[in-house]
């Protein structure tokens, strides 16, 4: 059986829902509900669950936990319709005619991607959390449902088959337990904690229920005699106090053990009670009070309350020498306090006060808007949710500005860290740090209370090394991103110079035709956007400098045409029908004229060709762009050049090309390259493979076998994936 839930039995009563709702809403028209009511419940007419029950029970549970957690009725509603876009037939459109845009937007948000399709689970469940937190971070609502739909669902999760049981478990350990903990809403973390931990470690569980069920009894006596006393003490010192035993939940129990390597006996912090006042001084004195009666445990005081944590949680936390020598956990806040302890974000009083800002309450859900910003650089899945994981779970440390602003960073965060929180900028030309007014190496683990100050340079940038130290998901993108751009700005520069050759090379004048009719001739021809990604694209290799400057040139010589000459007598000679073009090119109209393909630039089939008249050799096959022909510049050799395209090249023929790969060296790169070329059924003939120390970089070389222009386009394309690939291109001659 699953721990007693906080919020309940799941229910499937409309009314109970709008008597909470009331309850906390008493001046709102909860005629929303009933619409919202019921047009789930046509939405999901005929719909059951695993269990059997009606598919409408769910998603009235999932309302009832949001009206248990003091929700407005925007969010409610949203809880009853959470589930009808991807259900039913209803759209996004739909719901905004019937029910505005707020409301759309809620349910919209919480809906997954599975209308779309994807190559792996784990790449649907990455953009399905990249679209709820886009969501999330116009309007925290939308964690607040998907929060309490995840744990309707781990409620009746003994419904789905062992396999499914654990892959629901799993995640809701990994994502959501963790993410409700950032939210601030313990009610919910605690429930998903100890649900996960039933269905992924049955034994444990069992073990750990039953050593709390054997020793209930004792402790609970003794926490109801330490209660007694505390309030007597609290009362005699005219102190008004509610004072309850607080309970330790079974993975807290389990996790503490294993982390401290405790038995259960050893376990006193199963001894807790918590002290709720009326105001923040009463706070302070009670725990003045405390201390005086009982000798305080050294170093387990902890001020949450000066310092919140990002989840707005605030507490006093003390332990002591309570009677019979026993140790005991202490907590003591107010009422306001405790309700955000308990519910987090969905306690806070900005949904029930219109969209009035408040800095200090964006300032601690900032790192939702990172969450944002750093998945936006991460295309690759298992990158996204292995950071999502580590973002979730870091413990934290709090430091401060030289003002006195203070900061949350993760544990064992460096000075690096600290900038790139305070700005990106501040970040890419940091130089030095002081902390506590000592110079530091910028990879200084800061601790708790620092003061840190950051020194900068104009002209500084980032160094590849910080990769090895920086803690924080932030630092990391904004530092890639750095060198992301860099490189980039050095691509559209190798572009343009290579175009700017090849228009030379073909007698053009390119101030004359680099200009914006001839551009839209380029990019219409190759379907690009803009004259960037033209440049980029040539850099990569992906397109050729001359056969764009060739495309430029017969536009040209269609606006101001002239004549050319063709070695008609070479040509004749040989017309022979005794060679067989085997390599499917059509030469100048010709199909028997015997070929080759030029050893210089190794041609595709794809790839943009021309023809050059050998003497006795037939026809040599040149890339359009290869070095060779560009340097030809007498009139007869120009002459003896002739036009080509592949026809049928042979399927089953394969080219070696060489490419080359630049990234991040890091642990694992060059086999997670390997087994993208591998996925591409891509043998490799050769390999080079240097490491740059000065830069942090890893460069390779590879021959592969190539079957055409579009497999090595796709090859390329795969590797780029690869998370710090920064670019993968085909060396030209």
């Amino acid at each position: 059986m699953p721990p007693l839930s906080q919020f309940g039995q799941p229910v499937a009563d409309l009314e109970a829902i709008k008597a909470l709702v009331k309850q906390h809403y008493p001046d709102q028209d909860l005629e929303l509900l009933d619409r919202a009511y019921q047009t789930a419940h046509k939405c999901h007419k005929g719909q059951t669950r695993k269990s059997g029950d009606p598919y409408i029970t769910h998603p009235l549970a999932v309302a009832y936990i949001l009206a248990k957690l003091e929700q407005d009725l925007a969010t409610v509603a949203g809880g009853l319709l959470h589930d009808v876009i991807e259900d039913s037939k209803m759209t996004c459109e739909d719901l905004q005619k019937k029910f505005g845009d707020d409301i759309a937007h809620l349910v919209n948000g919480v809906t997954k991607l599975g209308q779309f399709s994807y190559n792996s689970r784990e790449e649907q469940q990455a953009e399905s959390f990249r679209k709820m937190f886009l969501a999330m971070a116009k309007d925290l609502r939308v964690i607040i449902i998907k929060l309490a739909d995840r744990l309707h669902n781990m409620q009746t999760l003994k419904y789905l088959s062992p396999q499914k049981q654990g892959d629901i478990a799993k995640e809701t350990r990994e994502i959501y337990a963790p993410l409700a903990h950032r939210m601030g809403m313990w009610t919910v973390k605690w429930e998903l904690d100890d649900l996960a931990f039933m269905y992924l470690q049955p034994v444990d569980y069992q073990k750990i229920r039953t050593y709390v069920n054997d020793s209930r009894q004792n402790r609970e006596h003794y926490v109801d005699e330490l209660v007694e006393k505390i309030k007597q003490t609290l009362k005699d010192n005219k102190l008004e106090a509610e004072i309850t035993g607080r309970p330790k939940h079974f993975f807290s129990i389990y996790q503490k053990m294993l982390n401290q390597e405790l038995t259960f006996d050893q376990m006193y912090d199963l001894l807790a009670v918590r002290i709720i006042v009326k105001s923040l001084r009463d706070c302070y004195a009670a725990l003045g009070v405390i201390h005086s009666a009982w000798k305080p445990l050294s170093g387990r005081f902890k001020d949450y309350i000066a310092m919140p944590k990002t989840n707005m949680y605030q507490s006093l936390h003390t332990a002591i020498i309570g009677p019979y020598g026993k140790p005991v956990e202490v907590q003591i806040r107010t009422h306001e306090m405790h309700k955000v302890a308990e519910y987090g974000i969905a306690a806070h009083w900005k949904y029930k006060s219109g969209n009035v800002k408040d800095s200090e309450y964006e300032n601690k859900l900032a790192w939702i808007r990172q969450l944002v910003d750093w998945q936006k650089d991460t295309k690759d899945a298992k990158t996204f949710l292995d950071n999502l994981r580590i973002d979730l779970f870091e413990d934290e440390v709090f430091v401060f500005t030289p003002k006195g602003a203070v900061r949350p960073l993760p544990m064992n965060s460096t000075p690096v860290d600290f900038a790139y929180a305070i700005h990106s900028e501040i970040g890419n030309t940091c130089t030095g740090a002081k902390v506590n007014g000592v110079i530091v190496s910028l990879s200084h683990a800061l601790k708790n209370g620092d003061i840190v100050e950051i020194i900068t340079q104009k002209n500084a940038h980032p160094n590849i090394d910080w990769l090895n130290f920086v803690k924080t998901t932030n630092a990391k993108a904004r530092i890639k991103s750095f060198y992301r751009k860099m490189q980039r700005d050095e691509h559209l520069h190798t572009g343009k110079t290579e175009l700017v050759k090849a228009l030379l090379a073909c007698e053009l004048k390119p101030e004359e035709v680099m200009t914006e009719k001839y551009f839209k001739v380029l990019l219409d021809r190759f379907k690009l956007a803009d004259e960037e990604t033209l440049y980029t694209f040539i850099a990569h290799g992906e397109i050729s400098a001359r056969s764009a400057a060739q495309i430029v040139k017969d536009y040209h010589e269609k606006l101001f045409p002239k004549t050319t000459e063709w070695v008609d007598q070479i040509i004749t000679k040989l017309r022979s029908g005794k060679h067989k073009n085997a390599l499917g090119i059509e030469i100048e109209g010709l199909q028997d004229i015997e070929a080759h393909l030029a050893k210089c630039c190794r041609p595709l089939p794809g790839d943009s060709i021309l023809g050059f008249i050998t003497m006795g050799h037939g026809v040599s096959i040149h890339r359009n762009d290869c070095v060779n022909v560009a340097q030809v510049s007498d009139e007869l050799s120009r002459n003896r050049m002739v036009s080509a395209r592949w026809l049928s090249p042979n399927k089953d023929s394969v080219y070696p090309v060489e490419v080359e790969i630049k990234g991040f060296d890091r642990v694992g790169l060059l086999n997670d390259i390997l087994s993208k070329i591998s996925q591409n059924k891509t043998n490799i003939r050769e390999a080079n493979v240097r490491t740059a120390r000065d830069t942090g970089t890893v460069i390779a070389n590879l021959v592969v076998d190539i079957h055409s222009a579009q497999h090595l386009g796709q090859l390329l394309a795969s590797v780029r994936s690869v998370d710090d690939v920064l670019d993968a291109h085909r060396v030209l001659s």
